[in-house]
């Protein structure tokens, strides 16, 4: 998130709660929010004020935003097989797996909505002939196993991808917060200083 969107999230919550919103601010909560949409924080930020009177931090936003993702991806359903993909293609796994990311990261962002998906390409007489045959089914059944164990690679490099980056804000924010702490430290010396 860029500082002017971090300030735009800080006006609207000043609306609210009266917050005094400044240069710095904007600053800290940008890097707090890093890697979230605008369009949704500020969602987050009105959803909040309409049940509750309570402060607003970013810790707030970023859970509300998680919430807002899981639940586009929840209610998408499952996410259709590529038609572009070639299952005997050497690189089908990383492609699939590829897709995967990319289209669960687009649903989770709100681009990409059910009625934006194209139906499965329609099954011709020629295939289905083909897929009552014996090998034929055989083929089918050891792609299908193929695309199910691609498609649960996929959603756990997904969840490794989240967990590194919630660790990687993890400690952006432990790194500000000693920053902030050291800080401190160093005013209070000089504070003593100067009165001493």
């Amino acid at each position: 998130m860029k500082p002017t969107e971090a300030a735009a999230l800080l006006t609207i919550a000043a609306a609210y709660d009266n917050r005094k919103p400044d240069a710095d601010q904007a600053k800290a909560w940008a890097m707090a929010l890093d890697g979230l949409r605008f369009e949704d924080c500020r969602d987050v930020v009105v959803a909040h004020y309409r049940r509750s009177r309570e402060w607003l931090m970013p810790v707030d936003v970023i859970g509300g935003v998680k919430r807002v993702r899981d639940k586009r991806i929840a209610d998408f359903g499952p996410i259709p097989a590529p038609n572009h993909l070639d299952p005997a293609s050497e690189t089908f796994d990383q492609d699939y797996r590829r897709y995967m990311i990319e289209t669960t990261r687009a649903i989770g962002d709100g681009t990409l909505r059910p009625e934006h998906v194209p139906p499965p390409a329609a099954l011709t007489s020629r295939d289905v002939i083909r897929e009552l045959g014996q090998a034929q089914s055989v083929a089918a059944a050891d792609a299908v196993r193929d695309l199910r164990a691609a498609h649960a690679d996929a959603k756990r490099e997904l969840q490794a991808a989240a967990a590194e980056e919630k660790r990687q804000r993890d400690e952006k924010q432990a790194a500000r917060e000693a920053a902030r702490e050291a800080d401190r430290k160093a005013r209070a010396a000089r504070d003593e200083e100067a009165t001493a």
